[in-house]
């Protein structure tokens, strides 16, 4: 009797030391990531400003480069997650600008600051301007932010018929997020104008709409994006704004090529006796293997200023009515399956065919589901605007716990013995 209970009693306790490394083996093997490798940025810009001038070189390419507002995400595998929201990213010039003036005329208004969440460090922050506001978080699996601005023209907060530019309803918005368990990256942004107004009311434009996504699984990369207007005039007539121009959405006579291409023409030498020039552009797609970019702008107007003298410089200005970036990538782990369908995913599939621009229906649209609600944010005060390169940092693969596999055995082994052991006592007529 005393060899059964010794063996009884061995038998428990093994039995409860193998629950409880099956317990860490399968808690340490389930906490195995999908993704040893991923990154994903996105921004988002109501009205992108660039300025050049002809009179010195070094400004040739541009000596102005604001946004209102600029909306940035981005997030790494650290795992660390950035979003910047800025209601006028004015940038070093600007600061300049504001800092000289302030330090000769009292009770001048800051430069625009930002709001800046990250993981680790602060989850949330936010600012505001009077009807504008900059919002942003972040947290270990992603981040977001957004930007809006009331108004933004050279004649202040209301529009006027004497504004060479104004625009109202600006909005930028931007995502990034991973989720190890439906194992996918998505970054999404979104650039949003409610109206401009060019040439002292010659060119108007409203609603104009841009996204961009792309979804990675690891294995696949899916890029989508939208660009839509919603209507605009010049001098009053309805036109569609295309990569060569505007055109009048009604032809005078259907069927009468002649006719139309006349009146297209008045409209285009329209803009250019106010100095304009309007088109929208196809978007930049790069994809590779797990990862992809998407680039979309919506409108863009280029305004040059009146010189009637040449040896005086000559301005131009180019408005990007709505801007939207984003870029994600993957890597999965090694042995691990093939990804199953995104769920949840912020972005789906949506068809890449630029041979929608330039269409005359005034809405330049690619097949593709309505973002998630995102929010805006900048990594560098200026660098996430050209590119996401050097933005994404590798975390090293984690590696597996093989000391447990030949405890594992072990255990099956004293398992076996302890079986045998009850076996035989039960058979041994001395017990």
């Amino acid at each position: 009797m005393r060899v059964r209970r010794t063996a009884l009693v061995a038998a428990v306790l093994l039995a409860a030391v193998g629950l409880g490394l099956g317990a860490v083996t399968t808690s340490v093997f389930a906490a195995e990531p999908a993704f040893t490798a991923y990154g994903a940025d996105g921004s988002g810009t109501g009205v992108h400003v660039l300025g050049y001038t002809n009179g010195l070189t070094n400004f040739a390419s541009g000596f102005l480069d604001n946004a209102y507002p600029l909306a940035v995400s981005h997030i790494d595998a650290a795992p660390a997650a950035q979003a910047v929201a800025s209601v006028a990213d004015t940038g070093p010039l600007g600061a300049t600008g504001v800092g000289q003036v302030q330090a000769n005329v009292p009770n001048v208004a800051s430069q625009p600051q930002y709001a800046i969440a990250s993981y680790p460090g602060r989850p949330t922050a936010s600012l505001s301007q009077g009807t504008s506001v900059a919002e942003a978080s972040a947290d270990q699996d992603g981040a977001q932010s957004r930007g809006a601005v009331g108004a933004v023209g050279t004649g202040g907060s209301v529009e006027s018929d004497a504004d060479v530019a104004h625009t109202s309803g600006d909005e930028g918005s931007s995502r990034a997020r991973v989720d190890q368990v439906a194992r996918t990256v998505i970054a999404a942004a979104t650039g949003h104008v409610s109206r401009a107004v060019f040439g002292s009311g010659v060119l108007k434009i409203a609603d104009v709409n841009v996204t961009a996504g792309v979804t990675s699984d690891g294995s696949k990369a899916t890029p989508s994006y939208t660009i839509a207007v919603g209507s605009a005039t010049v001098n009053g007539m309805p036109v569609a704004i295309t990569e060569k121009g505007v055109v009048v959405q009604n032809a005078p006579l259907p069927g009468s090529d002649a006719v139309t291409q006349v009146v297209n023409g008045q409209l285009n030498q329209a803009l250019a006796s106010e100095g304009l020039a309007v088109r929208v552009t196809a978007p930049t797609i790069t994809t590779s293997a797990g990862q992809s970019s998407v680039q979309v702008s919506g409108v863009h107007v280029s305004y040059t200023a009146p010189n009637p003298n040449p040896s005086v410089p000559t301005l131009t200005f180019d408005y990007i009515l709505g801007e939207a970036r984003a870029f994600a990538f993957g890597v999965l782990a090694t042995g691990s399956d093939a990804a199953p369908e995104p769920v949840g995913a912020a972005v789906d599939a949506g068809s890449v065919d630029s041979t929608d621009i330039g269409s005359v229906s005034g809405a330049i649209v690619s097949p593709s589901p309505e973002l998630s609600a995102v929010g805006s944010g900048l990594p560098t005060t200026r660098s996430g605007r050209s590119s996401t390169a050097g933005l994404l940092s590798v975390s090293a693969r984690r590696v597996r716990p093989t000391w447990l596999v030949p405890i594992y055995f072990i255990w099956q082994a004293l398992v076996l013995a302890t079986a045998g052991a009850l076996v035989w006592s039960r058979g041994d007529p001395r017990g």
